[in-house]
């Protein structure tokens, strides 16, 4: 099962997430983890008892529970730290949960303490379900299926007759039960599990991982590939559709019409959204609901039909109390974060995948802000604890300057000779453009020609204007770096060489000239006049007027996807290339404004690659932290002369970070990852 494989890469960041819950932030050595929560790695299944009382289970031995519909969880102390993968209550107090190495554990208090009651095998449980406190199954690999009759003190094997893996199981009653597992099969008894018939359906051989009936004759599965079977008589005939959903991990009916599906559609450039699907016509037709969220979705629980949970990679926790609109229930995204800027010790951002901005106030708890875009946001600034932009895809500039309550979206002539911006440029709106550089009309009359500020229209902006007639506008670039200096003046960098550029808040974006075309992946100002800009192909451009850019040498031709600056003089630029067999990585200096810049060296240990860095920041000229794949944090405190590796807890890659002073900062990672250090990460 595709969540199995997930295991290993959340296994370190289990470490930061018990540092976490065993220390205070205040108190904490090293890098530890303030985001996602409550939960950060993946849960497998979610139980409601009632709409308060509920359980969320997963990796590690992890159980979460909440009292009041999800609003807040607590962690319940769990006997175990195998890997969790069903869970099931009969009422507020009587539950089950079960896992990898044959694990069940028992609670008859709400979850406040947990019995171990595994039946001695090692083999993984799947799926659990009881229909009352003394009736209940249990199903895993190898064909593996347990009944107990008096809740959980003993779990004698029942038959089932395959060697096929079971991923789950539902009863009706203490008669009627269904069970499915690989290459289609679908299991059913009438009398307790005493015999299991298959039903499968001859025309499926796709995994099939949750099952749910809503009486004897009207039942659901789902499996790989979009796979949904239905039954309307008891399983005797199965017809099955194939849903634009790469995995259906879950699902749930609360009445004949009404149900839920959990899973995940697989991108094209590897990223995974998760996947929500309802359907009010008993299956007939599904309709997909935004899951807000870039992690696949294992586990789903309903009471009625407006009212559910949703859980999955990540820690991903959702609610719903309609049954349409879905809200995060984790204190703050579980989207990829890219980007990270603190204003001060307390007040920050950080910026991810779907238009993901998280903010804190305290330096420590994050929350989600609204945002006007689900545009991807690779890079964020601050100017103050008010003012702040981020930028993205699809050249999406956003800004606040009232600390995030509100997010707006900021434009910039990206074509240029557009007077009405409807796309095109026209005979009509060139004839305009001429009429201005001839000074018989206002720049005013069409501000898309002046894509420079200069207030004038030259001859290189009337020859870009029919070229754009010619061959049609150009996409707005994607944006990957942005810097501010003060709150009225910022810059962004991004594909094609573009440099944008504000004085007035970003009321108004101005293009510079880069000289090049190659991605400009990030950029860094000391003060309104000098600044730096990093890219692709080694690409180094500095600016000394903050307008013209002339370029730099690189001593290495490699890929650069962070840059930091102290002063005038001293920077760092981080970069390499991600590789299956032999990563690059690498780390220049700079102690002369960039006249050279030099190559700095980490030595890995023993089996260790030199993975790529994707982001640098700099606490002085000594002082300064790169990350980069698997979890890699790189720091010195000798101007570069030396890097030692630091502890991050974690594997997942970190894109950015940044540093207010030697000792407090932020990275953060896929899976909505924001770790922290008080420490300078020591």
């Amino acid at each position: 099962m595709r969540k199995r494989a997930r295991r290993f890469w959340s296994m370190l960041l289990q470490v930061a997430l018990c540092t976490a819950l065993a220390t205070s932030s205040a108190g904490a050595q090293g890098w530890f983890l303030e985001n996602p929560g409550p939960a950060s790695d993946d849960l497998y299944a979610v139980k409601f008892a009632d709409a308060q009382s509920g359980w969320a289970v997963g990796a590690f031995g992890e159980i979460w529970y909440t009292a009041n519909g999800g609003t807040s969880w607590e962690f319940q102390t769990s006997p175990v730290d195998a890997d969790l993968y069903g869970v099931a209550f009969v009422d507020a107090l009587t539950g089950w949960v079960v896992g990898d190495y044959g694990t069940i554990v028992h609670t008859t208090d709400g979850g406040t303490t947990w019995t171990d009651q595994s039946p001695g095998t090692q083999t993984p449980l799947n799926g659990v379900a009881f229909v009352d406190a003394a009736n209940g199954w249990a199903v895993g690999n190898a064909g593996l299926i347990l009944h107990t009759s008096d809740g959980g003190a003993d779990w004698p094997a029942q038959t089932s007759g395959t060697p096929s893996d079971l991923w789950a199981v539902t009863f009706i009653d203490a008669q009627h039960g269904w069970t499915v597992g690989d290459n289609g099969l679908i299991l059913a008894t009438s009398d307790g599990g005493n015999t299991w018939t298959p039903q499968s359906d001859p025309g499926v051989t796709s995994t099939l991982y949750a099952v749910s009936f809503v009486s004897a004759q009207q039942g659901f599965a789902v499996g790989d590939g979009g796979t949904l079977v239905h039954t309307i008589d008891g399983g005797s005939n199965w017809t099955s559709t194939t849903l634009n959903v790469d995995y259906i991990y879950a699902i749930d009916f609360t009445d004949p019409l009404n149900g839920w599906l959990g899973g995940e559609i697989d991108l094209s450039s590897g990223a995974v959204v998760g996947a929500i699907l309802h359907t009010s016509d008993g299956g007939v037709t599904w309709a997909p609901q935004d899951s807000k969220n870039s992690n696949p979705l294992y586990g789903v629980s309903f009471i009625d039909a407006h009212t559910g949970w949703i859980v999955g990679g990540g820690g991903t926790l959702l609610g719903t109390v309609d049954g349409n609109t879905w809200q995060l229930l984790n204190s703050a995204t579980t989207n990829t974060l890219f980007g990270v800027s603190f204003a001060s010790a307390t007040e920050g951002w950080a910026v991810g995948a779907f238009g993901a901005i998280a903010h804190t106030a305290d330096g420590v708890t994050w929350a989600d802000q609204a945002t006007p875009t689900e545009a991807a946001l690779y890079a964020v600034t601050s100017a103050g604890p008010q003012v702040a932009w981020a930028a993205g895809s699809g050249g999406t500039v956003l800004s606040t300057t009232d600390g995030g309550a509100n997010w707006e979206l900021q434009a910039f002539a990206s074509c240029v000779g557009d007077c009405n911006g409807d796309g095109t440029v026209s005979v009509d709106e060139i004839l305009t453009g001429v009429n201005i550089a001839l000074g018989n009309l206002s720049v005013t009359s069409c501000t898309s020609f002046d894509a420079d500020g200069s207030g004038q229209v030259t001859v290189d902006e009337i020859l870009t204007a029919v070229d754009n007639a010619l061959n049609g506008c150009p996409l707005p670039p994607d944006l990957f770096g942005v810097a501010s200096t003060d709150p009225l003046t910022a810059w962004a960098v991004g594909d094609n060489g573009t440099i944008l550029h504000t004085t007035d808040g970003g009321s108004s974006w101005f293009w510079q000239h880069s000289l090049v075309d190659s991605a400009l992946n990030a950029v860094a100002f000391v003060d309104a006049q000098h600044g730096w800009v990093a890219g692709d192909q080694a690409t180094i451009l500095h600016t000394t007027d903050g307008t013209n850019w002339t370029a730099q040498s690189s001593p290495i031709i490699d890929t650069l996807w962070g840059l930091a600056c102290v002063s005038a003089q001293v920077c760092w630029a981080v970069g390499g290339t991600p590789a299956l067999i032999t990563p690059s990585q690498l780390i220049l200096y700079t102690s002369d404004g960039g006249t050279t810049w030099v190559e700095q060296s980490w030595i890995p240990q023993q089996g260790e690659y030199t993975n790529p860095l994707y982001g640098v920041a700099a606490a002085d000229v000594q002082t300064a932290w790169a990350v980069g794949d698997y979890g890699l944090i790189l720091a010195t405190t000798d101007g570069g002369t030396t890097w030692t590796e630091q502890n991050s807890g974690v594997s997942d890659p970190l894109y950015g970070v940044t540093f207010v002073d030697a000792q407090i900062g932020w990275a953060v990672s896929d899976r909505g990852g924001i770790l922290a250090t008080t420490t300078g990460g020591m």
